[in-house]
């Protein structure tokens, strides 16, 4: 084991994370992309995008459970591996399947399996941050996470569309298993600290009924994580539906999908960047609530403004605070809770995520086709700006 100091081991774990979140997300894209293009199916393509989410959404809590119990080193590693075997086994029997249908419910299988693995390993991976990254340095390394997750988002979609176009599905998989295994190599020169803990049946039910307890007495991660709920809400309409509403409102050309997507992603690279510089300097709970006002106000202005260079600016802008927001409640969960209950209550953050987001689709969706989705995002950016508001106003009868 190579022997590093706490930033080198964080170093050193980015690094093995973001190799394998490279090959995740790309796989993930691709399956999808691919499905979308041969099938042409609204059903399909709604249902893996729903298998994308919906398994990671069931097992995100139980994942945040074994973080707090198990090595995380070792959970990582395993998911990793399980999650590579199950591609390898992909790869060897596609020359072998005739049966589109066939096909297309394997490829829904690996797809729900990587989900899983998924759910499991979010809520360790920031424990596992927390535990090896003093509280110094946390909101620095979150949002080097977070920006390196952006950049991916950027990067993903253009390989994505190279390999579709000019090589094949397989190619993508075995850029997923080779992006495991060079991941778990890094990883396992880490060295971190062993979990003693046993786990069965009935002490991991009494975590359960003590991590909600635990949050239960604590007003302050009550509020974070209703905050961060109405967030992730708050989110899709301007954000996960901007192609809806640029096609919509503007154009449907693939160049201003592409527009809109590299200008959102490149604000999030920007609000990490800026956070990483001065992380040290700005008080948390303030920042989030502000940013929260000026996330609610772009989603506004994105849905009353006609000129769409304007509306690539407020997205810019919709995007570092999106990120900003989404580093700093990670801060303060990490900060705020006990170490011992991390790993649950990034499950519970997991958790509301992959469930809130295609509820939100579905939801918001829906309506799309019955009123305006200007409206929409207007109203979801009021309640934004009022929640920040009301919590500003908060702090200040407390003090």
């Amino acid at each position: 084991m190579l022997k590093t100091n706490c930033k080198q081991k964080a170093n050193l774990f980015l690094i093995s994370q973001s190799i394998t979140l490279l090959g995740s997300t790309l796989v993930q894209m691709v399956i999808i992309w691919y499905i979308t293009v041969k099938t042409l199916s609204g059903c399909w393509v709604a249902l893996f995008s729903i298998c994308a989410y919906l398994p990671q959404f069931l097992i995100s809590f139980w994942g945040g459970v074994w973080a707090d119990r198990f090595n995380c080193k070792k959970i990582i590693m395993v998911v990793d591996i399980f999650i590579a075997v199950v591609t390898l086994f992909m790869i060897l029997v596609i020359p072998y399947i005739d049966n589109e249908f066939i096909f297309y419910s394997l490829l829904l299988i690996t797809l729900i399996l990587r989900s899983l693995g998924a759910g499991i390993q979010t809520p360790t991976v920031n424990v596992v941050i927390s535990k090896i990254v003093s509280k110094r340095y946390l909101m620095q390394y979150n949002s080097l996470n977070t920006m390196i997750q952006s950049i991916m988002q950027c990067v993903v979609p253009l390989v994505a569309g190279i390999i579709l176009s000019f090589t094949s599905l397989e190619v993508a998989l075995w850029i997923d298993v080779l992006t495991a295994i060079v991941g778990n190599v890094i990883l396992y020169q880490i060295s971190m600290g062993k979990s003693s803990s046993k786990i069965n049946i009935n002490s991991t039910w009494q975590d359960i009924k003590c991590i909600i307890n635990y949050v239960l007495r604590n007003e302050f991660i009550i509020n974070l994580l209703f905050v961060y709920g109405i967030y992730v809400l708050g989110c899709v309409p301007a954000g996960f539906l901007a192609g809806l509403f640029v096609s919509r409102f503007y154009d449907s050309s693939y160049e201003f999908l592409v527009f809109v997507e590299c200008i959102g992603f490149g604000g999030m690279i920007i609000g990490g960047f800026l956070v990483n510089i001065w992380g040290k300097l700005i008080k948390k709970e303030k920042i989030l609530y502000i940013s929260l006002i000026i996330f609610g106000l772009m989603a506004i202005l994105m849905g009353i403004i006609k000129n769409f260079l304007l509306y690539l600016v407020f997205m810019c802008i919709y995007g570092m605070a999106l990120t900003i927001i989404q580093i700093i409640i990670t801060t303060l969960l990490q900060e705020k809770t006990d170490i011992n209950v991390q790993g649950k209550i990034f499950g519970i953050m997991s958790t509301i995520y992959s469930g809130f987001i295609p509820f939100g689709l579905f939801i918001f969706g829906i309506l799309a086709d019955i009123i305006s989705l200007s409206i929409i995002m207007v109203i979801s950016g009021i309640v934004l700006m009022v929640l920040s508001i009301w919590n500003i106003f908060k702090d200040i009868i407390n003090i």
